[in-house]
Formats: C-alpha cells, sequence, structure tokens
C-alpha cells in the first residue's frame, strides 16, 4: 500500500467503549459469563442492546432526560430541570470493555444526548440497569440453554423448577438453577451441556435411591 494511500476501515469494525462499573455489577456479569460460557465482552453487548429496546428501562431513564429525543417511532421529551444521572465515585469501579457495531452505537449516543453525558456513561447506566432485569437474564440463559442442550432436557429442567415451586414455594428462575448446576458439578465438567447432564443424572440416582 502506498503512503500517502488511506488506509479502508472495514465495514464491520466495531467500536469500543470502555465504561466503569461498579464491583458489584462487574461480578454478576462476570457471573453470567461464567455459567453461559459467553465471553464477557459478547454478555456486556447483549446486555446494552436488550436494554436500549427494553420499554420499562427507557421509560425508566427517562426522569433523567435533559432533551428532546427520538428513538424508533418514539419521541421522549427532557426537562432541564429534571435529575442528571449523576456518575458514581469511580473509586469502587472497574472499567469493562464493550465491543459494538456501528448501528448499535447510534442509539448509545442519542441516547446519551438525551441524558446529556458520554456514550461511555450512558453505556454503564444501560449495563447497570440489564443486569438487573430478570426478564433479560432468562431469556440470555435461556437461549444460551436451547443451543447447547436437548428438548428433553430442557423439560427436566422446568419440570424440576416446578417441582420447586410447588414444594418449597420459592419460584426460581433458569438462570439460578443453571448457576447451581455449574456450582454442583464444576470440577469435572468444562461444557454446560456435560453439566446439565450430569446433573440430571445425578438427580434421576438420588431419585431411584
Amino acid at each position: 500500500m502506498n503512503r500517502g494511500e488511506e488506509r479502508k476501515i472495514r465495514s464491520d469494525k466495531k467500536k469500543e467503549i470502555k465504561p466503569y462499573i461498579s464491583i458489584e455489577i462487574k461480578d454478576a456479569i462476570y457471573r453470567l459469563s461464567y455459567i453461559t460460557q459467553t465471553p464477557v465482552k459478547d454478555v456486556c453487548e447483549q446486555l446494552v442492546i436488550y436494554t436500549m429496546n427494553d420499554r420499562e428501562v427507557i421509560d425508566h431513564l427517562t426522569q433523567f432526560f435533559q432533551r428532546d429525543i427520538r428513538l424508533g417511532n418514539t419521541i421522549y421529551r427532557g426537562f432541564l430541570d429534571n435529575p442528571k444521572a449523576r456518575k458514581r465515585l469511580l473509586e469502587y469501579r472497574e472499567r469493562v470493555t464493550v465491543r459494538f457495531k456501528r448501528e448499535d452505537v447510534e442509539p448509545i449516543v442519542i441516547l446519551s444526548y438525551a441524558l446529556d453525558c458520554s456514550p461511555t456513561r450512558t453505556t454503564a447506566i444501560l449495563l447497570e440497569n440489564g443486569i438487573r432485569n430478570m426478564k433479560f437474564i432468562n431469556r440470555y440463559v435461556e437461549e444460551f440453554l436451547r443451543s447447547e442442550i436437548t428438548e428433553s432436557q430442557m423439560r427436566e429442567l422446568r419440570l424440576l423448577l416446578k417441582f420447586v415451586k410447588e414444594h418449597e414455594g420459592t419460584e426460581r428462575s433458569l438462570a439460578s438453577l443453571l448457576s447451581v448446576i455449574v456450582d454442583e458439578v464444576r470440577a469435572p465438567v468444562t461444557r454446560v451441556k456435560d453439566a446439565v447432564a450430569e446433573f440430571l443424572a445425578g438427580m434421576r440416582e438420588r431419585d431411584d435411591d
């Protein structure tokens, strides 16, 4: 390539954003990454994308909007007398790296304009809201499990959740059940589908005793 020739930018090149998040939030994200055996950067990316498209989350954030914006087909009003989405103290926070496709960065920039803060801070806000969203966690884990285990294993897991709810009065999620499974058989098992199979086999053996 000639020195004067401009280097072409790949159309699929991702933009990197490195937000600060609390240790508590970071630990939760790493936990979700661990039990689904998915890279942290991919978990973060999906968290942000889901949260940006969740009406309840955006409606919650409107209380901090300083400017008017349009997201999709909806116009949101901002007011200068609204409270600001304040930065928290950084000494108890750490960075994570998130990579986004170009089309996913634009909504972050638009939301940043409404919140009157940087895209980095907006990404942190979305991560914090997303990891606390049980709808996202359950959907994320369920989609992961569908690609890893058989339909019969999925049915057995759902029956187990139903049993726990009926006999203990506690409603567990697939995410919490998967966490228990991974913890229980973590040492000799490296793949989730093997962990689920081993866990279910152990359940059957206990039932037979």
